[in-house]
């Protein structure tokens, strides 16, 4: 039974290692989407780590290659900045849109909303993620 269960991690080992392989060869070719395939269908087979992480990292990069191949427009698309001038943009908790907030993420990276947690939940969050940090 024993021989048998590391066979099959052996091939199970080789499998992942070939689709890999094969999956760097069709990105070599630049052809990422048909190495997302190739290592998604890798991994329904037999789940595997490393091609989980190698998964990522092509999605990450193939999401250009997306627009170019299905021809869809731009994205995100432009958004018009309505805090002009302002490092960190602010509005308060009533102000807050999906317009607002696209404005502060797209054009400035972030978006300050006062008032949106009330005082009690923010000193809990405070407490669980200092109790989150000194525990790692």
């Amino acid at each position: 039974m024993i021989s048998f269960r590391r066979r099959r991690q052996n091939d199970h080992a080789r499998s992942g290692a070939d689709a890999l392989s094969a999956a760097e060869a069709l990105v070599r070719d630049d052809r990422r989407l048909d190495a997302i395939d190739l290592l998604t269908a890798a991994n329904r087979a037999a789940t595997d780590a490393d091609i989980e992480a190698r998964l990522v990292q092509l999605r990450h990069g193939a999401f250009d290659e997306l627009q170019r191949v299905a021809g869809l427009p731009a994205w995100p698309p432009p958004a018009p900045d309505l805090f002009p001038g302002a490092r960190l943009p602010e509005v308060q908790r009533g102000e807050l849109s999906a317009e607002t907030l696209r404005s502060g993420i797209l054009r400035h990276g972030c978006l300050l909303v006062r008032g949106l947690v009330d005082p009690q939940h923010v000193a809990r969050l405070i407490n669980d993620i200092d109790a989150a940090m000194t525990a790692v």
